[in-house]
């Protein structure tokens, strides 16, 4: 479990489509009626087909992982959701005729994937094709179905089943891709499995969670933070699904509440990860980290600790805040200011996460007790009072902020029902989309619904910046962050920004251009007015002159 929510923080999220014709006409938009069939393909080319509209806050993710997939393995998978099978085909007959009918994978030699939700039957498919069925298995196919997506789909979490399908796909494609003797390798991954049989129908059931205690009681926090992880390493052992542990910080056990049905494949994936794996302990103050190198690889990304008042817990929050996990096996920690900056400032670079973010909306370690009794009594009341939009509102932000951005999404769109002139859902609906996803066009257009109804707060431009240079648009991200300035000159995120996108434009253009050496001019000039400011921030500004001196903008003499 540890490591599907280490892991979380890459990244995703993935659905697959089908319908009878007859059954589809029912449901789907009559503007799309003549693009899509099971007999044939829809024009518009794409890996997520969310004909039930159940994928709406993860599309772009999804569509960014799997077309990774393909470029990197030549895989083509996609994934299908629709509203009901309306008794017009088998959830088994629908996903095999999308994977013929479709032709899905002939380009990449036959090698195709479907996934197949099925949202009122609440059934699921995993459909392989032949030339791939000696890597994706049954036992493998019956894993994801029953395992992976199952409990997920009990607690109403698509996002997060499918970000650890996702981990599956990947992790069986680089052992495709590898040398050696593959057959074997599959074969033991395969003896980690203890469901059997691909293509079953899979009922998922409502989910309810469990209590949890304000104190943890069982596997209590550590003396130091050594002791605790090796309280850890007990729990997984045990397999251990009880959320109340004394291991975790109070926000952290209620994290886990999502997590409790984990397989025993994966707490058995967790001890033989990291059960014997040398480490040194990093330590400064309060905070700590269970180091085991700057080498590349999921498995090597670090453990973060805090000592709270019981001692030495994990760090849940922070560890998937800080924590960034990108494209196996690449991770890093983000760059923004935080208690374990200092402390990992040897690892690898951030992975794009550098949100502008204020001291309000971010989760300290001090008080969380507090917040998460807030959490537990807001969400009796939201239950109770579903169409309140404070309670609902205010528990979307703690949602958002305290690192469960999966759940905040659905709760902060139904703020936005509940009173859409108010800016505080699209705020932070932008925040949940990057945090959960990396999902920077959802975000943007949040973010612009947050600066439509609040245009004098620089926050917004901020944001919109930081979210313009995620996607290349180096002269947009200028312009808004151009306002961000005039609305708050000591603005150090902003200069940093600016230099960064015209650092980026610098390099973006030729040297005959006579507009390069403006470029460079107010890349230094934004570095030197990020310095300068009453709010500076050394990191960022120590960041910057390094990335400016890669870019051959700054050079070691005039730094």
């Amino acid at each position: 479990m540890i490591k599907k929510t280490l892991l979380i923080v890459l990244v995703g999220v993935i659905c697959f489509i089908s319908v009878s014709v007859v059954a589809y006409r029912q449901w789907c938009p009559r503007s799309d009626r003549n693009r899509f069939s099971l007999s044939q393909r829809p024009m518009e080319r794409r890996h997520v087909y969310d004909y039930a509209g159940i994928l709406r806050e993860s599309r772009e993710y999804a569509e960014s992982h799997l077309t990774q997939l393909q470029n990197t393995y030549a895989i083509e998978a996609i994934i299908v959701s629709i509203p009901s099978l309306e008794d017009r085909h088998t959830i088994e007959e629908a996903a095999l005729d999308i994977m013929n009918n479709w032709r899905i994978g002939n380009a990449q030699g036959g090698r195709g994937i479907v996934l197949l939700l099925a949202e009122k039957e609440k059934n699921v498919k995993l459909e392989v094709s032949y030339e791939l069925e000696d890597i994706f298995t049954d036992l493998f196919c019956g894993y994801i179905e029953d395992l992976q997506l199952s409990p997920y789909f009990k607690n109403g979490q698509i996002g997060v089943g499918l970000i650890a399908v996702m981990e599956e796909l990947e992790k069986r494609a680089q052992v495709e891709a590898g040398k050696g003797d593959k057959r074997a390798l599959i074969a033991r991954l395969d003896q980690e499995f203890v469901s059997g049989g691909a293509g079953a129908k899979k009922d998922l059931l409502k989910y309810n969670y469990e209590h949890v205690g304000k104190i943890g009681t069982r596997f209590p926090a550590g003396q130091t933070p050594e002791e605790a992880w090796k309280t850890m390493i007990r729990a997984w052992r045990d397999k251990v699904r009880d959320p109340d542990l004394g291991v975790y910080t109070s926000l952290g056990r209620l994290i886990y509440r999502d997590q409790q049905g984990i397989s025993d494949t994966r707490f058995d994936e967790n001890l033989k990860s990291w059960g014997a794996k040398p480490y040194r302990v990093l330590r400064q103050g309060r905070y700590a980290a269970i180091f085991f190198g700057n080498q590349p690889g999921w498995d090597n990304a670090p453990f973060l600790f805090f000592r709270s008042g019981d001692g030495w817990q994990f760090d849940l929050v922070r560890q998937r805040k800080y924590i960034r996990m990108g494209p196996s096996p690449a991770w890093g920690v983000e760059w923004t200011s935080h208690p374990y900056s200092e402390l990992l400032s040897s690892c690898p670079g951030w992975m794009g996460q550098d949100m502008p973010l204020a001291a309000s909306d971010t989760c300290a370690n001090e008080g969380e007790e507090e917040t998460a009794a807030r959490i537990l009594d807001l969400e009796k009341i939201v239950q109770k009072t579903p169409k309140e939009f404070g309670p609902t509102m205010e528990l979307g932000r703690l949602y958002a902020v305290c690192s469960m951005g999966l759940k905040a999404i659905p709760l902060l769109g139904k703020a936005k029902k509940l009173d859409p002139g108010s800016s505080l859902p699209y705020k932070y609906l932008a925040i949940a989309h990057v945090d959960a996803f990396y999902q920077y066009k959802a975000a943007l257009r949040e973010m612009e619904g947050y600066v439509r109804r609040t245009p004098n707060d620089p926050f917004g431009y901020n944001f919109l910046g930081y979210l313009y240079l995620q996607l290349h648009a180096y002269n947009e991200a200028i312009s808004v962050l151009k306002k961000a300035v005039s609305l708050n000159p000591d603005n150090c995120y902003a200069y940093a920004k600016l230099s960064e996108a015209y650092a980026h434009l610098y390099k973006a253009t030729t040297s005959g251009n006579g507009n390069r050496a403006e470029y460079k001019n107010l890349s230094l000039e934004n570095l030197k007015k990020a310095g300068s400011t009453t709010t500076r921030d050394p990191r960022r500004v120590a960041r910057l002159k390094e990335e400016l001196q890669r870019k051959g903008i700054l050079s070691t003499f005039n730094n």
